[in-house]
């Protein structure tokens, strides 16, 4: 009596699924890496290439709008007198920029209540400019983390698709 012998189950081969997702993944983390990244980038040049003010400075803005003082001193205080007086600090968080041989610290924030003429007074050197987009810094720190995970999946596919291959 002779046996036949059981069917072979054909091996797997297929389409490395799991690599591509970690590809694909990794391509949307250095998408979003480089938007916000050059974003930041770009907003902390302009800072740098503002000229440093000392003593007071005047600058006139609409209700509303959102200014940041920077020095290259973190401890400097700094004043602010606008159409309806004394303008309190708004900034929340430490916020640091560096660009070129320049870093800067953000000692203050502030948001115009009324549109008109704001004083500004600190006790080191000075830039007056932009907060740093928070979105911008988000998108990137968001793109970081998912290239992480985007390198685990990666990894993982190509030893599977890789072992199945030599099966």
């Amino acid at each position: 009596m002779s046996y036949a012998m059981p069917p072979q189950q054909p091996t797997k081969r297929g389409t490395p699924w799991v690599f591509v997702t970690g590809l694909v993944i990794l391509l949307i983390s250095f998408v979003l890496c480089g938007i916000g990244g050059f974003s930041v980038f770009g907003q902390s040049q302009e800072l740098a290439d503002e000229p440093m003010q000392t003593g007071s400075y005047s600058v006139t803005l609409e209700e509303g709008e959102s200014v940041a003082v920077w020095s290259e001193t973190a401890t400097a205080s700094c004043t602010v007198t606008g159409p309806a007086g004394a303008v309190s600090d708004s900034g929340t968080g430490d916020q640091s920029v560096t660009a070129g041989d320049k870093t800067l610290h953000r000692v203050m924030a502030f948001d115009a209540e009324q549109g008109g003429g704001y004083t500004i007074s600190c006790t080191a050197p000075f830039v007056v400019g932009d907060n740093l987009s928070v979105g911008s810094i988000v998108m990137a720190s968001i793109g970081g983390a998912l290239c992480c995970l985007a390198v685990v999946v990666t990894v993982v596919g190509l030893v599977v698709w890789l072992r199945r291959r030599r099966a």
